[in-house]
């Protein structure tokens, strides 16, 4: 039979009356708190027994206390006087448990303890609750900048479209509970000021949802893409990290704490574990990323590698859905065929390169490359946004008096069997980039020659059929 028994928990921490119902019920049960964290209470078996708990809040405690300070064990010493025992201490968070069958009240001062819970609020949840709230609110405004700029792509890859639900759901989750307790301060004042103490009521349904939804968003931003995202990996890994740095963290205050160390040396070394431990790993990691061992670069499969210039340079062998052998028929040249494809509930896209490879015996100066991109729109109100975002991914530039040329104009797009077809006028000249609009999505294309008709419809045609 177990002894000690390990339950998920998610209460307020300043629900008082929740608190109590639970430790009274696991009494009752056999099972006594021995304790507290922010997810996990962990219980000893002990008699069944119908006990009265009392949760209160000592603003002077703090998580770095070797011990009760001078206060708490006067605070005990009184309790004890009316049969009540201090079970365990969590913070500024004590819990007593009483025998008696109407044991006096530890607290009957309305304002008293509603000014006791606002301070251990303000010391232990409203200060970390903002900086998170304002850091969540920093990412998501990055997020809105990067998703203006370029929506295409962002639309398209599942670990920044989905990052935005993301941050936004665990911005509400921290946020809810810093406009509970303000709200119930408020509210509590006025009450006290009436001799009534009106008690916190936790939401723990809403923030399981939240979270919930949180973790199915980070799930979904691992999908989608034809490689490795080199950003989730950068993002697991840090992850992880700043898990290792809090454990150890954690486990030198611990460890201080045991050994009867003062609140302010404990604080003092703890912190700067921390500290040092985080300096340490970043210096790793840019280390690592200098001397190569860490790469941010797609993890796709080369089949060969070449020496371009003194650098080590992979080439591949993609499928495409438009070959340049599909357009002038084959010849000796020796190419490198790479493809890239993201997609999203709202939107795929695909780019695809062919490029002449500098080896031996095969003269890339006499090539010509070809580089196109797909864009599916999977969500109709979002085709002409799209659209627009891509025409505008080139604007004239205006320095001083003189216009530099880069924008798109509307061509006949019959040859393409599009709606709509524009191309590329840059500086003074007329480049072959095109921006075909069909029904089904986007295509961008560059032919690195000058196309025929033939050409052109047969493109066309292929790449029509691929959406």
């Amino acid at each position: 039979m177990k002894e000690i028994k390990l339950q998920l928990t998610a209460l307020s921490f300043f629900d008082q009356q929740a608190i109590e119902r639970r430790l009274t019920d696991m009494a009752q049960s056999g099972w006594m708190i021995e304790k507290m964290g922010n997810f996990f209470w962990t219980y000893r078996r002990a008699p069944a027994k119908k006990l009265h708990f009392a949760v209160t809040y000592f603003p002077d405690a703090s998580e770095f206390d070797p011990g009760p300070t001078e206060g708490e064990l006067t605070k005990a010493d009184y309790c004890a006087e009316d049969g009540w025992k201090l079970v365990l201490r969590w913070g500024v968070l004590q819990v007593f448990c009483n025998e008696q069958e109407s044991p006096v009240p530890i607290e009957t001062d309305p304002g008293v303890r509603v000014k006791n819970i606002f301070r251990a609020m303000k010391k232990s949840v409203l200060l970390t609750h903002l900086i998170l709230s304002l850091y969540l609110v920093y990412f998501l405004v990055f997020q809105v900048s990067r998703l203006v700029d370029d929506p295409v792509g962002y639309l398209s890859d599942p670990f920044y479209l989905y990052s935005l639900p993301l941050y936004l759901a665990l911005l509400l989750a921290g946020a809810s509970e810093l406009i509970l307790c303000l709200v119930w301060y408020r509210k509590a004042r006025r009450a006290a000021e009436n001799g009534v103490f009106l008690p916190i009521r936790s939401r723990p349904v809403l923030s399981f949802v939240l979270i919930a939804f949180s973790g199915l968003c980070l799930m979904l931003s691992y999908t989608g893409k034809s490689s490795v995202n080199p950003s989730i990996l950068f993002a697991l890994g840090w992850i992880g990290v700043l898990l290792l740095i809090s454990a150890v963290g954690i486990a030198v205050r611990e460890r201080l704490k045991r050994s009867g160390t003062p609140r302010r040396i404990n604080r003092l070394l703890s912190m700067s574990s921390v500290l040092l431990l985080t300096l340490l790993c970043s210096g790793l990691f840019l280390a690592a990323v200098f001397s190569g061992s860490v790469s941010f670069r797609s993890a796709k499969d080369a089949v060969g590698s070449y020496n371009h210039y003194g650098m080590e340079r992979p080439y591949y062998n993609d499928a495409l859905p438009l070959e340049i052998e599909d357009l002038r028929g084959a010849d000796d040249t020796l190419w490198s065929k790479e493809a890239d494809h993201q997609q999203t509930l709202l939107c795929a896209h695909s780019q695809y390169k062919q490029q002449a490879l500098p080896l031996a015996g095969n003269d890339p100066g006499t090539a010509d490359d070809l580089a196109y991109a797909l864009t599916q729109v999977r969500l109709p109100f979002l085709y002409e946004p799209i659209k627009k975002a891509l025409l505008n991914t080139r604007q004239d530039e205006v320095f001083d008096d003189f216009v530099f040329i880069n924008h798109y104009e509307a061509v006949d797009p019959s040859l393409w069997l599009a709606e709509e077809v524009y191309q590329l006028h840059w500086s003074n000249s007329v480049l072959e980039t095109y921006l075909v609009c069909w029904e089904e999505g986007f295509a961008e294309i560059t032919f690195y020659w000058q196309p025929s008709e033939e050409e052109i419809s047969r493109a066309a045609q292929m790449l029509k059929s691929s959406f």
